[in-house]
């Protein structure tokens, strides 16, 4: 990210801190936004991991709250942003996209994560998975009796394909892993949310002037 730094993460507090959205203007707490932050060009980036430095402002990533969130940026940020729905919605997306192969390679890392198909049913059947991800290429996988009923309990996510969920693996190919991790799991399935936020049609000549 062209004149971004990262700062050090901070140690977990007691409790939530409290942000306010800059779309719909409800104070909630920080795991229920985005924070975004400016690069020297003036460019909003998405910063999902809440550790960039310098000044940021935080967002609901769904779109009612991103389509109004122009005029809030410029408040948070104390200078005009010019910013259209759609580029803040390929702002959050490409965050999304940098984040997940981190939280991925870092749940193997820590030996929080399943690899392949009978560890993984090992790890679901005993409890110990959290989230399931699929590799969209992975059509087998997909099929079992096993994986469609965790898909209708709602614990599975697809991501990437078998080479992507292999190369942070150390494997040619996967096309299953549980993991094993309460954070990672609500950190990896969030950024699967933000990532699949649909593309609003492009309204680059209906951009709005912050502030």
């Amino acid at each position: 990210m062209t004149g971004m730094q990262t700062r050090k993460s901070r140690g977990t507090a007691v409790g939530r801190p409290m942000r306010t959205c800059v779309g719909c203007r409800r104070a909630v707490p920080s795991s229920e936004l985005v924070r975004l932050v400016l690069d020297s060009d003036g460019r909003v980036h998405a910063d999902l991991r809440a550790s960039a430095f310098g000044r940021g402002a935080w967002v609901h990533p769904r779109f009612d709250c991103v389509s109004k969130a122009s005029p809030g940026l410029s408040r948070g940020f104390r200078k005009s942003v010019r910013v259209s729905a759609a580029e803040l919605v390929s702002a959050l997306r490409a965050g999304a996209d940098r984040r997940l192969p981190g939280l991925i390679s870092a749940a193997w890392r820590a030996r929080k994560l399943s690899v392949g198909s009978t560890p993984t049913r090992h790890a679901l059947d005993s409890g110990k998975a959290r989230l399931l991800v699929v590799a969209s290429d992975a059509r087998a996988s997909i099929r079992t009796p096993w994986v469609e009923a965790a898909i209708k309990a709602g614990k599975v996510m697809a991501w990437g394909s078998k080479a992507d969920l292999g190369s942070l693996t150390s494997r040619a190919e996967v096309g299953i892993v549980a993991i094993l991790d309460d954070r990672l799991a609500a950190e990896v399935a969030r950024s699967l949310v933000i990532r699949s936020m649909p593309q609003p049609d492009s309204d680059a000549n209906h951009r709005q002037e912050g502030g």
